[in-house]
């Protein structure tokens, strides 16, 4: 990263997408997050757990077929999100997830399980792979042309999950969805309101900015699910979009505790489980452009709150599961080491086929500290997941050596 300015606080630099550094060496989003503590976040929090609170009581005393679309992946944050949905807050609830191409298939079971044992409807809906490929591969070569930052590969694939349940709400008049994303994923508080959305995408805003122009550009067609005519929703009413982990007092840990009380395996929910293995692209993507990783601002984020984020890959598979903060200058060794592995397997074109021991190995030498803070059991093991980078790569048809870096 020596080409930019690098925070002196946190680990963004003038590389990224929407940072500026100043005269001083900060980033612009650690002179945000300063600001931001001059207000009473916890004051702020409360407000707005009160006023999602007296949205749930509005709405359970109307008629609807459900009360909220709750986003369920099947990992950790979504199977708490629908526990409280619905046992805390007694919501009638449609648990809503995607089975996409890249998806992994233990997540899928994990949905099954969980709607069967805390009692709610579920739907879960594929797009077809022609369409899936066609519209990925477009959004990843051609994000630039849109300003999606480097976030794009994984704001674009959860654009689908999204915006299928969004239009699914309009369609039913359900009048809320539910997203399980945490502060240091979304960065801020979550919480808009459907009026407040609808007047913005009848002032021409889309309800999910120009990831609607990627997808009309990218299948070259404003109808199906994927599409979005303004004219057709107008006179429709639009559905809150509420992440209450994002304001609410929330722990992982809790999680964690609700899936042991459903007699479920904690392990099947692991992020390594759950959690799509198309980032390893995405990150090659993103590194080559921005010299940064997809979450950068998410582990920044999670610097400046004290969230330990990178350590949570961690699991008992690595021979320790105990997650906690590293510092700047640590994450950062992370972060140029994770590229170092990614670069050299895409200049090697290693897939899986390609992965022996001996070439674990050589990858491992250019990991030390990683090697260290995950163990030699875990090290290897996140090797074996970086394969996914080319074996994606392939499924998009993307040449990985084609991707250029930033001059």
């Amino acid at each position: 990263m020596n080409k930019y300015t690098t925070c002196k606080y946190c680990i963004m630099h003038s590389g990224i997408p929407g940072i500026t550094i100043d005269k001083d060496g900060v980033c612009s989003d650690c002179n945000d997050f300063v600001e931001e503590q001059k207000v009473n976040n916890e004051t702020a929090a409360v407000e707005y757990t009160k006023k999602m609170e007296e949205l749930f009581e509005k709405v359970k005393s109307e008629k609807h077929v459900y009360d909220a679309i709750v986003l369920f992946s099947g990992g950790k944050d979504s199977t708490e999100l629908v526990n409280i949905a619905k046992n805390r807050y007694g919501l009638s609830i449609l648990g809503f997830g995607m089975q996409l191409p890249i998806g992994k298939p233990q997540a899928v079971t994990n949905m099954d399980e969980v709607a069967k044992r805390i009692g709610f409807d579920l739907m879960k809906m594929s797009i077809p792979l022609d369409t899936y490929k066609r519209y990925m591969k477009f959004a990843l070569m051609n994000s630039d042309k849109y300003d999606l930052g480097e976030n794009i590969g994984c704001a674009a694939c959860s654009f689908i999950f999204r915006w299928y349940a969004y239009r699914l709400a309009i369609e039913m008049n359900i009048p809320i969805i539910l997203d399980g994303r945490d502060k240091w994923q979304n960065g801020g508080f979550l919480f808009e309101s459907g009026a407040e959305i609808k007047e913005k995408a009848l002032k021409g805003e889309k309800v999910f900015s120009r990831l609607h122009d990627l997808a009309q550009d990218a299948l070259g067609t404003t109808k199906g699910l994927m599409g979005y005519d303004i004219e057709y929703f107008k006179d429709k009413n639009f559905p809150s979009f509420i992440a209450p982990f994002t304001f609410m007092d929330y722990n992982t840990m809790d999680s964690l505790k609700t899936i042991d009380e459903l007699g479920l395996n904690k392990n099947d929910f692991e992020t390594m489980y759950t959690n799509c293995d198309g980032v390893y692209l995405f990150d090659y993507i993103t590194l080559k452009r921005f010299d940064c990783t997809s979450y950068h601002k998410g582990y920044a984020h999670g610097l400046r709150n004290k969230i330990p984020t990178l350590t949570q890959l961690k699991t008992d598979e690595s021979g320790n599961d105990d997650s906690f903060m590293l510092t700047r200058e640590q994450t950062m060794t992370v972060l140029d080491e994770y590229k170092k592995a990614l670069f050299y397997m895409a200049e090697h074109s290693i897939d899986s086929a390609a992965l022996t021991d001996e070439v674990i190995d050589e990858i491992i030498k250019l990991t030390p500290f990683s090697l260290k803070l995950y163990g030699e059991k875990g090290a290897r093991m996140l090797v074996k997941r970086f394969t996914f980078m080319k074996e994606y790569a392939d499924f998009f048809d993307i040449n990985l050596l084609d991707i250029k870096e930033d001059e």
